[in-house]
């Protein structure tokens, strides 16, 4: 069977990105490969031989994808063609889960030190730091932010995350607070410098990504790409000596988990995380209990302030600034 058909109808049917169906399909052919037949023509004990193959190999996660991929795709063949699904009966495998590592605001304050602001591009990975730790965002949201999604009122700020309409996992539109300008705190003063060095400076249109692509190669600079803001964060994390495993994502443990551990409705942890469904967001406040330190009334990096004269100061310029 040509599989373009079954791409066809992820896209079309279940609305499934162009990017991901095509993951699927070289997925699929990869399996057909491992069979040595179409798909369509295996039996549950050649797909349970199969199976037992691959758990010689490859990890719990990666065995999941694969019972997934195909329970779906037959899921699909059995009802467009009228034969039987020999996968129905198919049990996945449980899910292999390990309680990921919370940063330490240090460890934050350790990455932002790692990164630096010494010039444009530093002072943006120093940002996106900053706003990952002081917002929980997720980092398709992150990169889809533009220069109108931030809004500067009195002597805060506040960021406008848009979810689902730009490609993002959520659907709820929400305003989170950061940046708290009378406070002195590294967070402030780094975003400070890097929103003034784009709105005084650059003058950076409202329509333009918050973040940017730098230019290599002949490429334009553009929007940012998920994996460009994972490469940067695994690799600041690195140079900051951290041990743990660091990725975007580790920023929005380490903000709900101490929101959580200072007392915060659920409620407010909810919507700041843009949270649909309540139960998501108890599974990150039940990590809370792996944190020890109470040193927050806002937000994870409250009362932290830097030691860097050359960003000093920022925060106080643009608080009197209107």
């Amino acid at each position: 069977m040509d599989l373009e058909i079954y791409r066809d109808h992820l896209v079309g049917t279940k609305n499934c990105k162009i990017s991901s169906a095509k993951t699927y399909i070289t997925t699929l052919k990869r399996i057909e490969a491992g069979l040595g037949k179409p798909l369509e023509d295996a039996s549950l004990i050649e797909y349970q031989s199969y199976f037992i193959n691959l758990k010689k190999t490859k990890k719990i996660n990666y065995q999941r994808f694969i019972q997934n991929t195909i329970k779906s795709f037959w899921g699909w063949y059995s009802v467009q063609y009228s034969v039987p699904n020999p996968v129905a009966n198919l049990r996945i495998i449980r899910k292999e889960y390990t309680t990921p590592d919370i940063l330490s605001p240090d460890e934050v304050l350790f990455m932002i030190d790692a990164s630096g602001a010494e010039n444009p591009l530093k002072l943006r990975n120093t940002a996106m730091i900053c706003l990952l730790a002081d917002t929980g965002i997720r980092v398709s949201e992150l990169v889809n932010l533009r220069m109108n999604h931030v809004v500067k009122h009195k002597d805060r700020f506040f960021l406008k995350v848009f979810g689902g309409a730009d490609g993002t996992k959520g659907y709820r539109q929400r305003q989170i607070p950061f940046a708290e300008l009378n406070s002195g705190e590294v967070i402030a003063e780094y975003w400070s410098m890097y929103w003034s060095h784009l709105f005084y400076e650059e003058h950076r249109p409202c329509n333009q990504p918050l973040f940017m692509r730098t230019s290599r190669g002949g490429c334009l600079p553009g929007m940012m790409s998920v994996t460009n803001v994972q490469q940067i964060v695994s690799r600041l994390g690195k140079k900051a000596g951290i041990e743990k495993h660091v990725t975007p994502h580790s920023f929005r443990h380490f903000y709900a988990t101490y929101l959580a551990k200072n007392d915060l409705r659920i409620e407010i942890i909810q919507e700041r995380l843009g949270h649909a469904d309540v139960n998501s967001t108890i599974r990150y406040i039940h990590l809370a209990d792996l944190v020890s330190e109470k040193n927050l009334s806002k937000n994870p990096m409250s009362g932290i302030t830097t030691e860097n004269t050359k960003v000093k100061g920022f925060a106080e310029l643009l608080r009197n600034t209107r």
